[in-house]
């Protein structure tokens, strides 16, 4: 299967169109800077840049251009993973692949079985996303380990640390301190057993899964808490794909509406219906429904902080936390998005927290996250508007990405 894989994306490689500029012609284009839709647009693409976005008759072409007709399509920024786990070595070609397929272009490490710094500067898959990596800190490590591994991060230039879990408090402060001193990104899991005001003014940059907002059930807490993350420009990212199939709250039925599932080829529902029937046929349908049901108090407390935290207009992140069955490397995002607008979130706030808030995040917005002139051209063009329905996510078609055009439908089939 990888031989496999490795020999089609090289054809792919070959058929795209690295090095020849691209023109996606009249197309309904949604910036996400901007909440609006600009219509019957065309776009220049040269090395990989947007260099002109204007009216097909006024753009500046040399007839070498490959034109794509996307008349009555939408085009957007691809879609930003913001939690993702890395999987074994041998099997990130299809990883990658999966990611692009979906029109993610741009994935943040959040866990890796690998020294990420090596893996950085060994990988040569011609089709991937652009990869943000990480030092991942874990309560094994000290404060003696400091002056290393803030080393090892700027040695293997390394995006942010991504704080897993932590000793104490002690090792937490100092942390922060040399983190906010060397202005390198610290990130992950709220740290258990220190107070929330105190995380929150400590310059951690995003929380992950949102679990630590819905443990306090005092009211005016909680609203401080908010205010304070507002304040403290605290980026959030509650993952809450990852507890819907962890905790089999789509059984017995509704998780074959998932988009996941509407995209995922048959090979992978065969072997996830096989998973799931196995775990009921081990444990009994009680008993594997039964920490969902025992989280779901708390689930719900989730739902609720995170919508308070949205009516106050913090920064949201979108990330998948695909580790499970019925979830899918890239096509994860499209249910944690829909997940997003069922709980009243807009749609425009969704999209541009898969895109331009994660470059914010980044401090990379002059490069990526929306469609403007001068940046990067990694775009994904859609059937329908997801302004309109999130679930139009799974009307993608194309991928532009590093100057390479893609067809989702053929990339998919290199995996069947």
């Amino acid at each position: 299967m990888k031989n496999k894989i490795i020999l089609l994306l090289s054809l792919l490689v070959f058929t795209a169109s690295f090095g020849q500029r691209i023109v996606v012609k009249n197309v309904n284009i949604i910036p996400i800077n901007e909440n609006k839709v600009l219509n019957k647009k065309s776009v220049l693409i040269e090395n990989g840049k947007i260099i002109q976005i204007d009216d097909f008759d006024k753009l500046t072409l040399d007839k070498t251009e490959r034109i794509i007709n996307a008349k009555n399509k939408y085009l957007m920024p691809g879609l930003a993973d913001m939690h993702v786990h890395l999987h074994e070595k041998q099997n990130l070609d299809t990883q990658f692949l999966l990611n692009v397929s979906a029109g993610v272009t741009q994935i943040r490490i959040m866990n890796s079985d690998e020294n990420q710094g090596e893996l950085k500067n060994s990988l040569n898959q011609k089709i991937k996303p652009s990869i943000h990596f990480s030092y991942i800190f874990s309560r094994k490590n000290t404060i003696n380990q400091l002056d290393s591994i803030f080393a090892d991060v700027k040695k293997n230039k390394l995006g942010f640390i991504k704080l897993f879990s932590v000793k104490d408090e002690n090792t937490f402060d100092e942390l922060m301190k040399r983190a906010n001193q060397e202005k390198i990104i610290v990130c992950g899991h709220y740290p258990s057993g220190i107070s929330m005001e105190k995380v929150l003014q400590s310059g951690l940059k995003s929380i992950e899964h949102f679990s630590a907002y819905s443990k306090e059930q005092n009211k005016d807490k909680l609203d401080q808490n908010i205010q304070l993350t507002k304040e403290n420009n605290v980026y959030n990212c509650p993952t809450f794909d990852y507890f819907v199939t962890a905790f089999s709250y789509q059984y017995p039925n509704e998780y074959r509406n998932r988009l996941t599932y509407q995209k995922a080829p048959k090979s992978y529902l065969e072997k996830w219906e096989k998973e799931l029937r196995a775990k009921i046929d081990k444990d009994g349908e009680k008993k594997f429904l039964e920490s969902g049901e025992n989280y779901k108090t708390t689930f719900e407390n989730q739902k609720a902080a995170f919508k308070k935290l949205y009516e106050n207009e913090g920064k949201l992140l979108v990330g998948s936390d695909a580790s499970g069955i019925f979830q899918l490397s890239g096509f994860s995002m499209y249910d944690e998005m829909l997940f997003w607008a069922k709980l009243g979130i807009d749609n425009y706030t969704i999209l541009k927290s898969a895109t331009l808030t994660p470059a914010q995040f980044f401090n990379e917005q002059n490069k990526w996250g929306s469609v403007e002139v001068n940046k990067d051209a990694d775009l994904i063009i859609l059937n329908k508007n997801p302004l309109e329905n999130m679930s139009n996510l799974s009307s993608i078609e194309t991928i532009i990405l590093q100057g390479n055009v893609y067809s989702q439908k053929e990339l998919l089939k290199t995996l069947k």
